[in-house]
């Protein structure tokens, strides 16, 4: 799993010990058995409000992909799961 790198957003701005917080719940369920901590990017919830953490998470995306904008032909996430 060394390769597979785990995205998890979150429509709630709630703190990462907050029982409702996603990547928490992905982190007990499977995520501390399975990835490694580099591997895993969540978006911060201790930051001054929603938009910067919004901010942050782009700036996080667009490192990772390492460019500014998407290229058609090469997609930033290989499968996204919606739930």
């Amino acid at each position: 799993m060394d390769r597979v790198h785990w995205f998890i957003g979150d429509e709630r701005f709630v703190a990462a010990t907050d029982s409702l917080n996603n990547m928490r719940m992905a982190r007990q369920a499977f995520l501390n058995r399975c990835a490694p901590l580099i591997n895993i990017h969540p978006m911060a919830t201790n930051a001054a409000n929603p938009d910067e953490a919004a901010r942050r998470y782009q700036a996080e995306l667009k490192s990772f992909y390492g460019a500014d904008s998407l290229d058609p032909a090469r997609p930033l996430f290989d499968v996204v799961l919606m739930a």
